[in-house]
């Protein structure tokens, strides 16, 4: 099964027209056979979860003790947990098969560029 990562921000609600989106997103991603790969807490991490979750998909989240103030979203099926912010980054970017951005912040830039660096000395596909 293909797993693709999915970055964007964990600042957004659920209501919101882009987290309505992620949820779509997920959903389709799920009905394609992909698996979701998240950084398992909210905002975008959560709606394409939810969506993949809804129908059948699975679902991992990674995450982190530096977010020991954060609960993983609950619809993440499996949990992998590292202990620093570093490895997080790396999880997500190297057991992958593709990613697929959203708006976000400083950390959903911080993902796109490290991928894009990755790819560009050719450290992963």
């Amino acid at each position: 099964m293909k797993v693709i990562s999915v970055f964007g921000s964990s600042q957004l609600k659920p209501g919101t027209p882009e987290y309505v989106e992620a949820f779509q997103i997920g959903i389709t991603l799920s009905n394609l056979g992909f698996t979701v790969m998240t950084g398992g807490y909210g905002g975008i991490m959560a709606a394409v979860s939810e969506g993949a979750f809804i129908e059948g998909g699975v679902t991992i989240g990674v995450v982190s003790d530096v977010f020991s103030d954060r609960k993983p979203n609950k619809w993440v099926k499996k949990l992998v947990t590292v202990s620093s912010f570093k490895e997080r980054l790396f999880y997500l970017i190297e057991n992958t098969d593709a990613y697929l951005i959203f708006s976000g912040g400083i950390g959903t830039l911080c993902e796109i560029l490290f991928a894009w660096n990755m790819m560009q000395v050719g450290q992963i596909p």
